[in-house]
């Protein structure tokens, strides 16, 4: 346990991305401080290349989304996330991905996805990475779960 009292001291929050397949797209030059801040993240955060594919997961954020934090590495987040099989909110993604690229910002949008206790509302927002004004070489995804908020509102 480390001074914080988190138990995963000894596991790395990230693999370097030297370990990656080939055939995941390669970031430029990686932030290690930006792959262990998602990594650690309490609510739900990602890493993704401009393409789409999910460099890094919170794992605290993936256990409260209900997700599986290995179904999500290496593959892209539309195919993984909680919008996996729902095509018009993986094509939704897929958009806001290449909007986000393009320098775009879509601020938050909703989505809804089937949780343990029923349908959670999430507010997920993409975020394009730059390094000294040049392209985008990471995207950040972050989701919010909404849903107790929401109940709270409408009582």
């Amino acid at each position: 346990m480390d001074r914080a009292g988190s138990p995963h001291v000894d596991r790395p929050v990230a693999p370097r991305l030297r370990d990656l397949p080939a055939r995941v797209p390669r970031m430029a030059d990686p932030d290690d401080e930006l792959v262990s801040l998602v990594g650690g993240a309490p609510h739900f955060l990602a890493l993704l290349t401009p393409a789409g594919v999910v460099l890094e997961a919170s794992e605290a954020g993936c256990r409260e989304a209900g997700l599986r934090r290995d179904r999500l590495i290496r593959r892209p987040i539309w195919d993984g996330g909680p919008w996996a099989g729902n095509a018009s909110l993986g094509a939704e993604m897929r958009a806001r991905v290449r909007a986000a690229v393009a320098g775009h910002r879509s601020g938050t949008f909703p989505v809804e996805v089937p949780g343990p206790n029923g349908v959670r509302s999430l507010e997920v927002r993409l975020v394009p990475y730059r390094r000294g004004g040049g392209p985008v070489v990471h995207l950040v995804a972050e989701a919010w779960d909404v849903t107790d908020h929401l109940r709270a509102a409408r009582r």
